[in-house]
């Protein structure tokens, strides 16, 4: 009965096993690459991001950001390229810096930054792939990330109870010194706390 039993198993292919062992090993140790290489590329990303906020901090007394929603963008189209920055967590990453330096973070609504215009308001639809902003009103024409960045500092200034300055120079595509910025927030946190 037993002899039976034993007759029937069938011999073991060792050279088989150990090849099929030797694959095993070796997709263990691609996957161990990968994830090392994974690793490496995202802890770059984590102390570039650190280093920009806190960058932007020592520069600056107003740091304003759209406040995005990135699991909604996360389902278009632009998936790849919203995960492979991390935005949501160079946001987080800049709010804990900007408690440390005592800089004013603002986060204001996305709704048509990049459409209206930043010299007289008015909305100029455009698709993504247009990256010049030409408004038909009062003829501007600037590159459509600094006409969004521009609508962007206005709705920030105008959250924290400041208007943009009236030398237009966001319009005229010059850098606006931060230091004006931080006298004139300066200035009008004085004059309400006397």
């Amino acid at each position: 009965m037993y002899a039976n039993i034993y007759s029937e198993v069938q011999p073991i292919n060792l050279q088989r096993l150990d090849k099929a062992w030797k694959r095993w090993l070796n997709l263990l140790k691609a996957k161990s690459r990968v994830a090392k290489i994974h690793q490496r590329i995202a802890r770059q990303r984590e102390i570039f991001h650190d280093k920009i906020a806190h960058w932007l901090c020592r520069n600056s007394d107003l740091i304003a950001v759209e406040d995005l929603n990135i699991r909604g963008l996360a389902r278009t189209r632009l998936a790849k390229s919203i995960y492979d920055v991390s935005w949501g967590r160079f946001i987080t990453i800049l709010e804990s810096v900007v408690v440390k330096y005592g800089v004013h973070l603002v986060q204001v609504n996305p709704h048509n930054t990049s459409q209206n215009c930043s010299g007289c308001g008015t909305k100029v639809p455009k698709t993504l792939f247009v990256r010049l902003h030409e408004c038909p009103k009062c003829s501007l024409q600037m590159d459509r990330d600094e006409n969004a960045a521009s609508n962007i500092l206005h709705k920030a200034l105008s959250a924290v109870g400041l208007t943009a300055p009236a030398c237009g120079a966001l319009v005229n595509r010059q850098a606006m010194k931060q230091e004006l910025l931080g006298v004139t927030l300066e200035a009008h946190v004085t004059a309400h706390s006397v």
